[in-house]
């Protein structure tokens, strides 16, 4: 099942590759180092000192992405381990957050997460959806789920120079659409956007 964005054209899509890709050149070796690692790297490790405690900043199981692999999503779904690290363009919102893949000629949408409350660094903000397409080289490869609930939050960078991480956790799914039955969901992610990609304020 593909998931569309409306008014997310080609041309975005490619400015948003520009943003992803324009610090890649003069990441250091380290970063990738860290992002090919083991999973025991976590976000709290990673955060500003503005980030708040008892919350996802401080959720030792959520992974710590970098310029060389800017997407992992890992834990369980519908009985499942999932462990995906991946590099793909993202587009961030104020009020949405999408992974978009160019298949065909046209964009694919395997991850997208809304939320009502005001974006904001600092502060955990619940989920109200949409969906997730697991990757083809996952279990339950091509499937595709609605997203029923989590949350979503991003620390100040302690050095903005080195870009920004934006954290999510999954913890309500639907099979299929948000009609489908309810499957046990506990995945854990990451994505990193480079220095020069915008941190959007709420509408």
């Amino acid at each position: 099942m593909v998931f569309g964005r409306p008014g997310l054209s080609m041309s975005r899509l490619g400015m948003g590759v520009f943003a992803l890709c324009s610090a890649c050149s003069n990441a250091p070796s380290s970063d990738g180092a860290g992002a090919a690692g083991s999973g025991a790297t976590s976000a709290a490790g990673a955060a500003g000192s503005g980030a708040t405690s008892g919350s996802i900043f401080d959720d030792s199981q959520v992974p710590s992405c970098d310029s060389s692999k800017n997407y992992q999503l890992r834990g369980t779904l519908a009985g499942q381990r999932l462990a995906v690290l991946q590099f793909q363009a993202t587009d961030l919102a104020s009020h949405a957050l999408t992974i978009l893949v160019v298949v065909d000629s046209a964009v694919r949408t395997d991850l997208a997460l809304d939320w009502s409350d005001p974006l904001a660094a600092n502060k955990a903000i619940a989920l109200t959806g949409t969906s997730l397409r697991v990757p083809d080289d996952q279990p339950l490869a091509g499937q595709s789920f609605c997203v029923t609930g989590g949350d979503f939050g991003s620390a100040t960078p302690s050095d903005p120079s080195k870009g920004r991480t934006l954290l999510f956790r999954l913890t309500g799914m639907r099979q299929g659409d948000c009609s489908g039955m309810p499957v046990d969901s506990d995945l854990k992610g990451c994505i990193w956007r480079s220095p020069t990609a915008l941190f959007p304020s709420s509408d």
